[in-house]
């Protein structure tokens, strides 16, 4: 087990490089760190905004980058891309497909919530106030967004193949999208409350919807529940598939980070490492590995999945 400790304020999220040598942060402090997991040095870092936050992380095109969405006082949530190799800045990702802003600051209040790679791809995609917009990374170019919620949407995740992109909302929906098509609208399941998380199983055919704690598993060619867990006395904040997809690993508000059985929710193994409410989990590509992040610091340890 070894603890990243650095950030001057919480992390809000963290990411595996697709190699899984690297694991990247984001703060409430202002910056974005990347660490060498081998040696747990903090290797890179871009540089504090003033009265910024970096909300969400992710690696993209395959690991040459890494993109980040940046909150700060004067231009709102932005999606900034970083070099993985020196951790130098590139401009941020266009908002709009035109100009359009008042005073140079955006019109729309909610510009990027959540965000998500496609896997061997060049799209990332965000939250967009009532839809999702999606970029061409290696090309800085927004694509068409796609709209269908009638509330803010706060989170995103790709298929393992790319094709498919699953958001969740305010609305408590959850909407399944044809990334091939362009962005068609295939399917919509509903809750009761905001969707907090997304996730594909990594053979595509399981969505998990976190949503006020619970759990549930959305069938995504039969188009109906397949299964779910809930516990009173363990509010679930975060979740991720390991690899073979029959494992799922929960971060807890208590501070604990459980291993489930992904069909039955059955905890196999449960850590606690006295850090509090566990805000991010992520388990790396070869399920070797796997991370969490707790207030100031981030733990990495052991997995062999």
């Amino acid at each position: 087990m070894r603890l990243l400790e650095g950030h001057l304020a919480d992390i809000l999220d963290l990411a595996y490089s697709p190699d899984g040598r690297t694991l990247a942060t984001g703060s409430a402090d202002g910056t974005l760190r990347l660490w060498n997991l081998a040696s747990g040095a903090c290797q890179r870092g871009a540089a504090p905004s003033q009265g910024a936050t970096v909300t969400d992380v992710a690696f993209v095109q395959g690991g040459q980058s890494v993109a980040g969405v940046r909150v700060d006082p004067w231009q709102g949530r932005r999606v900034v891309l970083w070099n993985a190799v020196g951790g130098r800045e590139r401009k941020p990702l266009p908002i709009h497909k035109t100009s359009s802003a008042i005073h140079g600051r955006p019109l729309s209040p909610e510009l990027a919530s959540g965000l998500a790679a496609q896997p061997h791809g060049d799209l990332l995609a965000a939250g967009g106030g009532l839809g999702v917009k999606v970029w061409d990374a290696r090309r800085c170019q927004l694509r068409v967004p796609f709209y269908g919620h009638t509330c803010r949407v706060g989170c995103v995740a790709f298929s393992a193949d790319g094709r498919w992109l699953a958001s969740g909302g305010a609305d408590g929906a959850v909407h399944l999208w044809d990334v091939a098509a362009g962005g068609v609208l295939r399917t919509t399941w509903q809750h009761q409350h905001t969707v907090d998380a997304v996730r594909f199983a990594p053979d595509g055919r399981t969505i998990a919807a976190l949503c006020d704690g619970v759990v549930r598993f959305w069938d995504v060619a039969a188009r109906r529940v397949c299964g779910g867990f809930t516990e009173p006395d363990t509010a679930v904040r975060c979740l991720a598939f390991s690899p073979d997809g029959r494992a799922i690993l929960t971060g807890e508000e208590a501070g604990t980070v459980s291993l489930r059985d992904a069909t039955t929710g059955m905890v196999h193994l449960a850590f606690d490492w006295g850090l509090g409410p566990v805000r991010k989990v992520a388990v790396s590509a070869d399920g070797m590995t796997a991370a969490a992040c707790a207030g100031r610091t981030a733990v990495v340890w052991d997995l062999d999945l």
